[in-house]
């Protein structure tokens, strides 16, 4: 769980804070190993550091491939606002530094490296340099995804000054056959020294004399044909032939506080004495149960008398023989019968004779007129018209 930082803590929770802490102590003097600031920080050598860098020795490691946050606080509350900064090598790739209060930053981005990588960083409030530290954070490799992988790990032989070094750090490619570039990252070779990368398999090959002694870091990038990148800071040290390598320090322990005062409890409420309970009343008397009568005697059973047999089934007679069907009359065959009378033949009918014309019809003769009768006499037919 990470504990956020926003205002200065009381003493319990500063307590509590740094013991789940790694407390990384900046040292006045600067260590021979990292005595020379990057480019561009112009801090002395024998400033006094005032304060101290802490860290979460959980955010040390981070996973290639996958989003991380290294957080890093000022231990002491500054007057105004500390500036961080990366005082030697670079931070890991994929990585970047943002300040996010006062006296706190996060190192965070999506890892693109592996193994272990070491950089000096360093606070600044104002125009000094309040603190720093030697942070080495280890990302492991992510077999999830598909990426160039480094073989060889970050710590490589010893080589000795003047002396001929050769030694080969493999890589292996997504594919069998896939081309890859390499690159030197933001670091030098000791002088005296060359490398170059093998056209026959994947690798990249040392060599040389180095002339320079101390603990030189050297990051090699990868990038595959696909684009996939990884990367890795390697440590060489140059030592004196004879000389036995210098063993790193063990990080300083963290401060014991004095764990503060705690109030004393409060006191108990009293005990008062339970109040006596009335006796319960007497449980009602029990009285005898009456004798029950005995259950009447169940009724004699008689035997079953018998059964007479049952009477013998009639006598079956066989069925008597039945007589042969009477044979069908014979069929005799039918009689010709004589052929049906010639129709009698159909004469024509003979013409009709005309019908007689029918006789003139001869006009009626006109009939005279009746005289007329004489005035106020009726005529021979009174009532009808005269004919005409």
């Amino acid at each position: 769980m990470k504990i956020k930082f926003g205002s200065p803590p009381t003493a319990g929770l500063l307590t509590a804070l740094l013991a789940s802490l790694l407390l990384v102590t900046a040292c006045a003097e600067s260590k021979q190993k990292s005595a020379s600031p990057s480019a561009g920080n112009h801090f002395s050598n024998e400033a006094i550091l005032a304060s101290r860098v802490l860290v979460d020795e959980r955010e040390l490691n981070a996973r290639y491939g996958i989003y991380h946050e290294l957080e890093v606080i000022l231990e002491e509350e500054p007057t105004q606002p500390a500036h961080w900064v990366v005082l030697q090598d670079q931070l890991p790739l994929g990585l970047t530094l943002k300040e996010v209060s006062r006296r706190r930053a996060l190192i965070q981005g999506v890892a693109q490296f592996t193994g272990r990588w070491c950089f000096v960083l360093g606070a600044q409030v104002g125009t000094e340099l309040r603190a720093k530290a030697d942070l080495c954070v280890t990302a492991e490799d992510n077999d999830e995804i598909t990426y160039p992988k480094f073989l060889t790990a970050s710590e490589l032989p010893i080589a000795w000054v003047d002396q001929d070094y050769e030694e080969q750090i493999d890589i292996d490619l997504s594919s069998f056959g896939v081309s890859y570039d390499v690159e030197l990252y933001e670091s030098q070779i000791p002088q005296g020294m060359y490398w170059r990368k093998r056209r026959t398999t994947a690798a990249i090959k040392l060599g040389g004399e180095p002339a320079v002694l101390g603990e030189h870091r050297l990051v090699f990038k990868v990038t595959d044909g696909e684009g996939r990148i990884n990367s890795r800071q390697f440590q060489l040290q140059v030592l004196e032939e004879g000389e036995l390598p210098e063993q790193p320090e063990p990080p300083s322990p963290p401060p014991v506080w004095p764990e503060p005062e705690r109030p004393d409890p409060p006191s108990p409420p009293p005990v008062w004495p339970e109040p006596e309970r009335p006796d319960p009343p007497s449980p009602p008397p029990v009285w005898p149960e009456p004798e029950r009568p005995d259950p009447p005697s169940p009724p004699p059973v008689w035997p079953e008398p018998e059964r007479p047999d049952p009477p013998s089934p009639p006598p079956v007679w066989p069925e008597p023989e039945r007589p042969d069907p009477p044979s069908p009359p014979p069929v005799w065959p039918e009689p010709e019968r004589p052929d049906p009378p010639s129709p009698p033949p159909v004469w024509p009918e003979p013409e009709r004779p005309d019908p007689p014309s029918p006789p003139p019809v001869t006009p009626e003769p006109e009939r005279p007129d009746p005289p007329s009768p004489p005035p106020g006499e009726p005529g021979p037919n009174p009532g009808r018209p005269p004919r005409r």
